[in-house]
């Protein structure tokens, strides 16, 4: 664990794959940091970056969903990993074909409604 890198700054990085854009792009983290951040909080800290925590093993069970189409999708892969191995119940979804924020503006679609109705609410 203690995995370098993480949301705030966005170090976790893979290539895009054809000419699609992201709704976020990783140039721009910083700006959308600084609205986020405030008062010089540490981008660095687990409580902003939380794949920076190493001891995540009394967290309670997560569904951790991603969107193929975001630059902080590896960041929140990677989170969904590291609480698999402290031992904590995870579900990752990742959603291909989509963008960062893809839950709060395409609520409308069959194909989302239930994404976060899953099974993971009734385990």
């Amino acid at each position: 664990m203690g995995r370098k890198g993480g949301i705030a700054s966005g170090e976790a990085k893979r290539a895009k794959k054809g000419p699609k854009e992201y709704f976020v792009e990783t140039a721009h983290l910083p700006e959308y940091n600084s609205f986020y951040l405030s008062g010089g909080a540490d981008p660095n800290h687990p409580l902003v970056s939380p794949i920076r925590e190493e001891n995540l093993e009394n967290l309670p069970q997560a569904l951790v969903i991603t969107a193929e189409f975001d630059p902080m999708r590896d960041e929140g892969e990677i989170y969904a990993e590291n609480l698999s191995k402290c031992g904590v119940h995870v579900v990752a979804k990742r959603n291909d074909g989509v963008t960062h924020g893809f839950l709060g503006k395409w609520t409308h679609l069959d194909e989302y409604k239930d994404v976060l109705t899953d099974e993971f609410l009734n385990s």
